[in-house]
């Protein structure tokens, strides 16, 4: 039986996907060697930048593809399936777009420049807003990075840190705190003399994402690099809902899982200690192990596309965390609950009233738990079988397991 994935909604989903799974066998190759180097892959983005991916989300006005945030996770999921680093130096770029098309608070002419060099020039481009001493400064820190007011624009110094691409970046978006003015700015500062890539990028992982320090030594900037001011407390092009699209990041993330699952799996399946009968994948233990985490991965990936689809960001966890297996009563079940159901739909259940219990980010289970006489049954129901008394016949957990999950009302 075929495998169906669920996440492709329409022939447009299966064409991003087939573009992403092409260009993730390609860059594959060589993914290792920079990986083991902590080398940035410039052949990878050679690659990209031939194949269109740098305009995927630049909106089709500009020239681009003009990818949803639903379309960007199929391709950046799919994509870190060859190299997680890859995805995750381009995600910033694609973050880039995707923030811009959502709110804007430039000059349209800005944008539109900045779109040109994506799509015609091929120019990978981040926003700087990390600093050593500051953290990130979208938290509402004072930037360290100043920019003075001179004669014929302004003059940029200072240091940031955590730059992913930083190799190959030839525009930034930098956060700096006017001099002259008492206020945060954004400056587009392109790549010249005076700024410098300090490599001090050394991890245990993601070694190729280039995310170096970038220095800026006195750079000269004409008066319309200055993009727009960032008032306290207001929104701005990167600190509004447009975050959202930070959930490319999770798909990154998914992928790697996913390669790392499949590497393992390939690996159990080929070896075969001296002292054991058979593979390292055939013992009862290592094949429960593969099948859990592949449930966690299936769970996570619609989760995941399910929050980037939705139209409120009031979804709450059991709706999003928990499978829904259909009513056996219901006459549009897509699936039959079977007997063999239940078991899944138990765990399911539980994991879901653990999170509830250690988290308070669930509105809706804070509100049913506030409300004890108002609170829905939060376990699985099994298959009801008919009862000639009329009288229900399904089956509780124990009160043990009831008073385990409770969640501590509140005084």
């Amino acid at each position: 039986m075929p495998r169906v994935d669920v996440t492709l909604r329409n022939p447009r989903d299966h064409a991003i996907a087939a573009y992403a799974d092409e260009l993730a066998a390609e860059i594959a190759k060589t993914a290792a060697q920079h990986d083991a180097a902590g080398s940035f892959p410039h052949d990878h983005f050679d690659t990209l930048t031939q194949r269109g991916a740098l305009r995927l989300t630049v909106p089709q006005a500009h020239g681009g593809e003009g990818y949803s945030l639903y379309e960007t996770l199929i391709f950046q999921e799919r994509l870190a399936r060859g190299s997680g680093s890859t995805a995750l130096a381009l995600g910033w770029h694609l973050m880039v777009f995707g923030y811009l098309g959502h709110t804007l608070r430039w000059q349209p002419e800005a944008l539109a420049s900045l779109a040109a060099d994506a799509v015609q020039r091929g120019q990978l481009i981040n926003v700087l807003v990390t600093e050593r001493e500051a953290g990130n400064l979208l938290r509402g820190a004072r930037p360290g990075t100043v920019a003075r007011r001179v004669e014929g624009g302004y003059v940029l110094s200072g240091r940031k840190a955590f730059c992913s691409s930083a190799p190959r970046l030839q525009k930034m978006i930098v956060y700096a705190w006017v001099e002259d003015e008492g206020r945060v700015a954004e400056f587009l500062v392109p790549r010249t003399e005076g700024v410098r890539v300090i490599e001090n990028w050394n991890t245990l992982g993601m070694r190729s994402t280039g995310s170096h320090d970038i220095k800026f030594d006195q750079v000269q900037l004409a008066p319309e690099a200055l993009l727009s001011y960032i008032e306290l407390g207001q929104v701005g092009s990167f600190t509004v809902a447009s975050r959202a699209y930070g959930l490319q990041l999770s798909a990154v993330y998914l992928g790697v899982a996913r390669a790392a699952r499949d590497f393992a799996l390939g690996f159990a399946d080929r070896y075969q200690p001296r002292v054991w009968a058979n593979r390292c994948s055939k013992p009862p233990r290592c094949s429960s192990a593969w099948a859990r985490s592949s449930c966690c991965w299936a769970r996570a990936r619609p989760c995941c596309m399910a929050w980037s689809s939705a139209g409120s960001a009031t979804r709450t966890c059991k709706a999003s965390l928990v499978t829904r297996w259909p009513s056996p009563r219901s006459p549009s079940a897509a699936m039959p609950c079977a007997w063999w159901s239940w078991p899944w739909r138990l765990w399911a259940g539980i994991r879901c009233r653990a999170i509830c219990h250690w988290s308070a980010t669930c509105a809706t289970c804070s509100a049913r738990s506030s409300t004890r006489r108002k609170r829905t049954p939060w376990w699985p129901r099994w298959p009801r079988r008919p009862s000639p008394t009329g009288m229900p016949t399904t089956p509780r957990l124990p009160n043990l397991l009831k008073r385990w999950f409770k969640r501590p009302q509140p005084p």
